[in-house]
């Protein structure tokens, strides 16, 4: 008899309960990694409330904001967090933005690592944008002219180009796709690396900097997302 449990194997249960509903910091998934683990248990017979008992949660809620997640687009996943940083999203905004289209998702979603938002902004920003039925861009500048003060960065958002890339970095845990990005810029352009944050999802990667290092990667890169999935598959035959 099959000890899976809707599709979900002894560890990834393991890893969902130990990712869900705690306020650890080494958590095993990412909020996206939990959220694609929730689909599969749905697309095999769970209802939202068998997947609150299964990762013990008290009720449904929260597997309905895990579940949002699905909605946003590639670009947008590599950015999502437990918690906001210079590089992230925290997983309450990420929901917000999922209900955004495509376009809108990646826009908002790098304002709020350039501007730093708060959930409550992104909510805010969500709530004007369906009031108003203005740009989204002008809602955008309306709610960071609220702040007394704003301190901005810059943010490249790129796609990896290669499958074979992609392929190895599915495999890979997030410290581990980060690690390997930074290896490559090192190899690369290290007065890049010095300056910047990054992050390397598993088909996009992302990085923030201020005005005078975005500066510094548009001299090393011409084009930013060939260069860099250029310095993966490098990195992957240099470690291969």
């Amino acid at each position: 008899m099959s000890d899976r449990v809707y599709e979900l194997s002894p560890d990834e249960l393991m890893n969902l309960i130990l990712s869900v509903g705690t306020q650890g910091t080494h958590r095993p998934l990412l909020p996206t990694e939990v959220a694609a683990l929730l689909s599969k248990a749905r697309a095999h017979g769970a209802s939202t409330k068998d997947l609150a008992e299964l990762v013990h949660l008290e009720g449904p809620t929260m597997i309905g904001r895990f579940l949002k997640l699905g909605n946003l687009v590639p670009e947008v996943k590599v950015l999502v967090d437990w918690g906001a940083s210079n590089t992230t999203v925290g997983f309450s905004t990420a929901v917000e933005i999922s209900r955004l289209n495509r376009h809108e998702q990646i826009l908002v979603a790098t304002k709020a690592v350039e501007y730093g938002f708060t959930r409550t902004e992104a909510k805010e920003l969500l709530q004007l944008r369906s009031r108003s039925g203005r740009d989204i861009e002008d809602c955008v500048r309306e709610i960071v002219a609220m702040r007394p003060r704003v301190e901005r960065i810059c943010v490249f958002l790129g796609k990896v180009a290669d499958e074979g890339v992609r392929q190895r970095l599915r495999s890979l845990r997030q410290e581990e796709r980060d690690q390997l990005l930074s290896d490559a810029l090192e190899r690369k352009c290290p007065e890049v690396l010095r300056n910047i944050s990054l992050r390397l999802g598993a088909d996009s990667f992302v990085l923030a900097c201020s005005d005078d290092a975005a500066e510094l990667v548009q001299q090393c890169f011409t084009d930013l997302e060939t260069g860099i999935t250029s310095l993966l598959v490098d990195e992957g035959r240099t470690n291969g």
